[in-house]
């Protein structure tokens, strides 16, 4: 078996499907401060006061994405 190794490729052999999500340190320190929060819907970090946040189905604050398990969908 020939084996490749390819610089900046996530790759699994997984019948399963993933899914990563990356942000850069600084609006992961920003969404942990409460500066930010999690747009599930979008999947993408915004700026808390360009929320509606009562939306419990669709933002995350960074306590709420851990407590309710998020990371298991």
């Amino acid at each position: 078996m020939k084996r490749q190794i390819r610089r900046g490729v996530f790759e699994t052999n997984s019948s399963s499907v993933h899914s990563l999500t990356m942000c850069t340190q600084s609006d992961y320190d920003r969404w942990k401060n409460g500066e930010l929060i999690y747009d599930y819907w979008e999947d993408k970090l915004i700026p808390l006061d360009d929320t509606d946040h009562h939306d419990d189905d669709r933002y995350y604050t960074y306590d709420r994405f851990n407590e309710y398990g998020a990371l298991d969908y």
